[in-house]
């Protein structure tokens, strides 16, 4: 885990318990630090396909953070224990900021 956000795995691969404000807040704080990193905006198919594929797992699990965008990944989430596990909808699509604008 490279985030300090909660996390759990489902069907092994980790997502992170985390906002929409929280996501784009900590994407904002890396641009700064000239370091590479990476984020993986996970959905259900992106959890199969992690499940089924033990490389493609390793990639996301790797990852600097998992973003649930997928309602299953959030149900899932609360289920786990989470009560305010939330859907980070893709940042772009839905008109929010332009993260690589920072």
């Amino acid at each position: 885990m490279k985030t300090h956000n909660r996390n759990l795995n489902i069907l092994e691969m980790r997502v992170d318990v985390t906002s929409y404000d929280k996501a784009v807040n900590q994407v904002i704080r890396w641009s700064k630090d000239n370091r590479g990193r990476y984020v993986c905006i996970a959905n259900v198919h992106m959890c199969m396909e992690s499940f089924d594929h033990l490389g493609f797992r390793k990639i996301v699990n790797n990852s600097d953070l998992v973003i649930p965008d997928g309602k299953p990944l959030v149900w899932a989430q609360r289920l786990l224990g989470h009560r305010n596990a939330a859907h980070v909808r893709n940042l772009e699509k839905d008109g929010g900021p332009h993260v690589a604008a920072h």
